[in-house]
């Protein structure tokens, strides 16, 4: 009897694809397979720079240049979505504000997304790793608002200020920095007025 899965399209649209072909078969974009402790265990290995418990699995300097930003589109041909990539891994792309997919993980980590929603990344100043695996497949291109729950609550816990954090901080920040501009005592500097408010 044959086993079919079923994969989800760009426009979400059903396309049956026999099981052993696509678990069979090398596919140069895709057929990672694993579960999120395995994921987050290598992905951990990589915060800490390549090497854990003896082993070390990327020098330093390859580990550097496979997450070094090499390519970003505005337009990604097949994500159709702006994009941000290191030679091996995906960087933080956080397309919100245009109304698209997005996969906000960290400025400084890289990772990776996966069909449906999944995601590792590992954020070596942060020394951390993370994945998120799901039974029931998203319907998004990058990651579905279940992932970015679990990151923004990760980032939480180890103290990374939330997005509405830093909005509700600038406010006040902006006002003063105006203020010193727009406010200037005698001959002071620019650079005094506003180390001085």
């Amino acid at each position: 009897a044959r086993r079919e899965i079923i994969l989800v399209a760009r426009d979400f649209s059903t396309l049956p694809v026999a099981a052993r072909t696509l678990v069979n078969h090398l596919h140069a974009a895709a057929g990672g397979i694993g579960n999120a402790r395995s994921l987050a265990r290598l992905y951990g290995t990589l915060a800490l720079g390549g090497a854990r418990d003896g082993v070390r699995l990327l020098r330093e300097d390859t580990l550097a240049s496979a997450t070094a930003l090499s390519a970003q589109s505005d337009d990604d041909a097949c994500l159709r979505v702006p994009t941000r990539y290191a030679s091996g891994f995906m960087r933080q792309m956080d397309n919100r504000a245009q109304g698209l997919d997005s996969a906000c993980f960290g400025e400084e980590a890289f990772g990776h997304t996966g069909a449906g929603g999944s995601l590792a990344f590992a954020w070596p100043r942060r020394r951390l790793s993370f994945a998120y695996t799901m039974n029931r497949m998203g319907r998004t291109v990058l990651l579905d608002e279940r992932a970015h729950r679990l990151v923004r609550a990760a980032h939480a816990a180890i103290g990374v200020p939330s997005r509405s954090d830093l909005v509700r901080d600038f406010q006040p920040a902006a006002e003063t920095i105006l203020d010193a501009v727009h406010q200037p005592e005698g001959d002071q500097g620019i650079f005094n007025r506003l180390m001085s408010s």
